[in-house]
């Protein structure tokens, strides 16, 4: 703990709660809550989600998911989708970039990916 809140560059004291997730949150018991790994990451989609209405309203544009794609875990990676439907190319590209934005600049989502694939043929 000591060397993650150095490399964060906080102080101990600025940790509000401590949520152990992964493999080794069965070897920390200083936690005060423990997680599965998939639980974070549905959290995390579920979070991309709600930003994904609140920067759609306005729009005719359709959100679906997070749901779990066909394949949901690739080279130890979680994979979770959100399906953006709208008529315009513009809309779908301006929900894009303000998530990417979102996620920039959140924390939380340091080690997130994400993938936008476009496909102006199918789009209702």
């Amino acid at each position: 703990l000591d060397q993650a809140v150095e490399k964060a560059g906080i102080r101990k004291e600025d940790i509000v709660r401590i949520v152990t997730t992964g493999y080794g949150r069965a070897y920390i018991d200083s936690g005060d809550d423990s997680v599965t790994e998939i639980t974070c990451h549905a959290k995390g989609a579920h979070y991309l989600k709600e930003y994904a209405l609140r920067v759609s309203r306005g729009t005719r544009s359709k959100i679906i998911g997070p749901a779990s794609p066909y394949v949901g875990k690739v080279k130890d990676v979680y994979r979770r989708v959100l399906y953006i439907k709208d008529e315009s190319g513009n809309v779908l590209v301006g929900i894009k970039n303000k998530m990417e934005q979102y996620i920039e600049v959140n924390s939380g989502f340091a080690k997130m990916r994400i993938q936008f694939d476009f496909d102006p043929m199918n789009v209702f």
